[in-house]
């Protein structure tokens, strides 16, 4: 864990390095997506929201894990990569959401991704779903490895749909579902910068995707709750058992990173760049850490308010508990 205390003086400048590459990028995906703020909307299914997703999707894909992955070969991210991606991450910030909240039917999920240009939409989401995957696909031509990576996230997508309140899928069901989503899609992601896979590298994609999956669920924690979402998180009966949970992800996706064959100092870097996006789940976990032990110990957490479970992440103490843990935790 030596290395961990010798970047963390560094800390301060990689945080704004971390904090230009999110406004570069928040400026690329503003250009690249604008007409669609001023897209045909008649049945007023596409939601304003809907398009700040797509504007956020992209920062996790492209500066939480492209650029960062870059740094590994050494070489710097490509103008027709990053289009890629950010028409990837848009494009899935709406397929996710049919899963749920869609009439779509397999058969047509299938289409849009498959025969996009045969799909036919029926509102003005499904719509702006299409432009987007067919401008990606006028940027990248998806061969065999990336075909057969969107069938198994395909696959997740549609399993999810029984983490709805009353579905009986135990726990390890549970975990298995986010592990293959968040895996997947960031899989997905290196096939986009990669057209030949390197041994160990679409397997580390997975684990780092699945780590991403779980620290999104601890800080969706009160949104997942709201929707009647059944996670990884929510039906959890113990913050330790939260805390064995993220720490075995990370310390796999670690160990995959570390035994990757790239320099030591470039790995060094790029395992520092996620160590600090751990701090996020390790953070929020102090937070509910705190709850446990204001409801003398009974951890359930879909009986607490809302606003009491929500992102908080401005408190200094927070912060240090959060670095410590995540090298503590997840170097393994």
């Amino acid at each position: 864990m030596g290395f961990y205390w010798k970047n963390l003086i560094k800390l301060p400048s990689m945080l704004r390095q971390l904090r230009q590459g999110l406004r570069n990028q928040q400026a690329f995906t503003q250009a690249l997506l604008q007409p669609y703020w001023q897209w045909p909307n008649p049945d007023e299914s596409l939601k304003k929201s809907d398009l700040r997703r797509m504007q956020d999707y992209p920062l996790q894909f492209i500066v939480f894990f492209a650029e960062w992955w870059c740094m590994l070969k050494p070489r710097t991210l490509t103008p027709l990569e990053r289009q890629r991606l950010t028409y990837y991450a848009a494009f899935l910030c709406l397929y996710d959401d049919f899963f749920d909240e869609s009439p779509l039917s397999p058969e047509q999920l299938r289409c849009l991704v498959d025969i996009p240009e045969a799909f036919v939409p029926t509102s003005a989401k499904e719509t702006l779903a299409k432009d987007l995957i067919l401008r990606l696909y006028d940027c990248y031509s998806p061969g065999s490895a990336f075909k057969t990576v969107w069938d198994s996230f395909y696959q997740a997508q549609w399993q999810s749909k029984a983490q709805m309140a009353g579905s009986a899928l135990s726990r390890a069901e549970i975990l298995q579902i986010s592990a293959d989503k968040g895996g997947y899609a960031l899989m997905l992601s290196y096939l986009l910068l990669e057209d030949l896979p390197q041994p160990g590298e679409m397997e580390t994609c997975y684990a780092l995707g699945a780590w991403f999956q779980f620290l999104d669920d601890v800080v969706d924690i009160d949104k997942d709750i709201r929707n009647g979402v059944r996670t990884f998180i929510n039906t959890a009966t113990d913050v330790g058992e939260l805390e064995e949970g993220l720490a075995r992800q990370g310390q796999l996706a670690f160990s995959c990173l570390r035994q990757l064959p790239y320099p030591l100092q470039e790995k060094e870097k790029v395992l520092f760049r996620f160590f600090i996006i751990g701090m996020s789940g390790w953070i929020h976990l102090r937070r509910l850490k705190k709850l446990q032990r204001r409801t003398l110990n009974r951890f359930l957490p879909h009986q607490y308010p809302p606003e009491d479970i929500r992102w908080v992440e401005n408190r200094p103490s927070n912060i240090f508990w959060g670095i410590w843990n995540v090298a503590r935790r997840s170097y393994g």
